[in-house]
């Protein structure tokens, strides 16, 4: 397993390293599903690193929180990006409840899921894992990155 630490100091850099990670995700499994976890505290960046991959992987609309929907879909290029939120998930059979194992066999897809510890004994494993924590750092804006994959990936 790869695994490297990397640091933002501020929005702009947290959507940056999304649009850099997100060419390496497209070379994850060629053909088959895509799986990333984030995860973190409320409030360290999820969302705004999701962002980030979208606009590298070329979406150019809004992107939302997923908190109260539990997935926002989004087509980009010849793949759907499913963005789940499980933060509201109280049993992992909810998940089952909605089909979440459509969504992440569905080959043309990329599954980019916050909060995946409250159904991780239901998820498969991920191709990329995220840890983002408020960094040490005395600006509050800062977040530490612990990045980790079985995929050879190029820290930055």
């Amino acid at each position: 397993m790869n695994s490297f630490q990397l640091t933002s100091e501020n929005e702009f850099e947290t959507i940056s390293l999304g649009k850099k990670l997100s060419n390496q995700i497209l070379e994850f499994n060629i053909g088959n599903p895509k799986i990333i976890f984030l995860s973190g505290e409320l409030g360290t960046g999820k969302t705004t690193l999701s962002k980030g991959i979208l606009e590298g992987m070329g979406y150019e609309g809004l992107v939302k929180s997923p908190t109260f929907n539990l997935v926002e879909i989004y087509k980009v290029s010849d793949y759907s990006v499913f963005h789940f939120d499980f933060f509201r998930i109280a049993h992992s059979k909810e998940l089952n409840e909605i089909g979440i194992h459509e969504y992440l066999t569905d080959k043309k897809s990329i599954s980019i899921i916050e909060w995946p510890e409250r159904a991780n004994s239901i998820l498969p494993k991920p191709d990329l894992g995220i840890l983002i924590e408020h960094s040490d750092d005395l600006n509050e804006d800062a977040r530490k990155f612990t990045i980790s994959s079985n995929h050879d990936i190029t820290p930055y």
